[in-house]
């Protein structure tokens, strides 16, 4: 499938949830942790689920838990959405609507031009397997 028939694919699928009040995706990457000195472990598994107003995040490393954690969206445009955690604006990231690519970022808290955590993947529409 070519990037222009699987990006009208994502937008007609997040279309048509965006319609429901939800937008669930899987997404797949790498996560990489500075303060530990861990770079680039594959991750798999990242859970979204977006809502008007919020996007909750599961099983990513300093970024989501099991139960999931609930960021608030801070910027949505035409080709992101992008969001932030309410109790700690050092967390952050966005997701390009076309693309499906993500990044989600730990700023350090000692020093503003560096990341303490970063997890950068592709996301795909969730499907349930069964």
């Amino acid at each position: 499938m070519n990037r222009i028939s699987f990006a009208l694919l994502l937008v007609a699928a997040s279309a048509a949830q965006a319609q429901q009040g939800v937008t669930r995706l899987q997404c797949d990457g790498t996560y990489s942790d500075y303060v530990q000195n861990i770079r680039d472990v594959p991750t798999r598994g990242v859970y979204l689920e977006i809502r008007k107003g919020e996007v909750k995040v599961y099983s990513v490393p300093a970024f989501g838990t099991n139960e999931g954690t609930i960021y608030r969206t801070n910027r949505e445009t035409e080709a992101s959405v992008c969001f932030i955690l309410a109790s700690n604006d050092n967390l952050y990231g966005c997701v390009n609507r076309f693309s499906g690519e993500i990044n989600l970022m730990k700023q350090s808290t000692t020093d503003k031009n560096k990341m303490d955590s970063i997890f950068l993947g592709n996301c795909r529409t969730a499907k349930p397997l069964f």
